[in-house]
């Protein structure tokens, strides 16, 4: 695979192998070798830095509920009005997959509606909201950090789920969170 390199690109040493910096891109990563170890069947998918990843659960994707570009328009309403802008939910430099480290699932918000005004107000962010009826959607892509308590977690994956219901229906995808990020540590948090 990596010979073929040097037959279509002219990034090879003088003795016909590839360059460095072809061999290292051809390298697999962490992500490459999860993704031959998934399960046979896996119908949903997770966002990393625009990469589609596999996971056995349905994972909705809502243009209208990603809350980066909520935070960027509030960010903009609040200059406009001549407001100093807060910081944004999000952190908007991206990190590496690597940098993972926590997956963090809180549980037990009345409903979807309490979780998002909760971080609305607090303009704080999560990555994935699962609602009472098990409904999963992934609203922030992997790549950014979520902030939480006045912070951006740059080592965190943040999950909330409405009910016990909802955390219920996470496990499939905590379980292919170990799979995508081996070594990940998972907190559960009870909302109070």
């Amino acid at each position: 695979m990596v010979f073929g390199a040097c037959a279509w690109f002219s990034a090879c040493g003088p003795s016909g192998e590839p360059s460095a910096d072809v061999a290292a891109a051809a390298a697999p990563t962490h992500l490459d070798v999860a993704a031959a170890a998934a399960p046979t069947r896996l119908d949903g998918a997770v966002r990393f830095n625009d990469v589609w990843l596999k996971v056995t659960p349905f994972v909705g994707h809502q243009g209208k509920m990603d809350l980066l570009n909520q935070c960027l328009t509030r960010r903009d309403d609040e200059v406009a009005a001549g407001k100093e802008p807060q910081p944004l939910c999000v952190e908007r430099a991206k990190r590496a997959s690597v940098a993972i480290k926590t997956l963090r699932v809180e549980v037990g918000f009345p409903s979807m509606r309490d979780a998002v005004v909760g971080l609305r107000d607090r303009n704080e962010s999560a990555h994935v909201l699962v609602e009472k009826g098990g409904s999963i959607y992934q609203v922030l892509d992997f790549v950014y950090a979520p902030r939480r308590e006045g912070e951006y977690r740059r080592d965190e994956v943040r999950f909330i789920a409405a009910g016990t219901e909802g955390a219920a229906v996470l496990e499939p995808l905590i379980e292919d969170m170990k799979r995508l990020y081996p070594g990940i540590d998972v907190v559960r948090v009870e909302n109070k």
